[in-house]
């Protein structure tokens, strides 16, 4: 997946990279920098006042939803 395909690629290419990790240990231990900007990005869309803004909401669920990615991944550690 390229940068062009990805709607937020300042996140999403780090942890598509992260996820691709074929050993499951690495690919946990590449995931705590991702999550640690991903909540920093919640955080800084939270702090905003977008009124409902589409784009914003988009962005803020997307990245609900790569941290539950994250947690799964850190589940599935043997």
């Amino acid at each position: 997946m390229t940068e062009d395909q990805l709607k937020f690629p300042q996140w999403q290419e780090p942890l598509h990279l992260a996820i691709l990790e074929p050993d499951p240990v690495r690919a946990a231990e590449k995931t705590e920098p991702v999550e640690r900007m991903l909540r920093e990005r919640l955080g800084q869309l939270r702090a905003t006042d977008a009124d409902g803004d589409a784009t914003q909401l988009a962005e803020e669920q997307a990245l609900i939803d790569a941290l539950n990615v994250i947690r799964i991944l850190r589940n599935n550690v043997t």
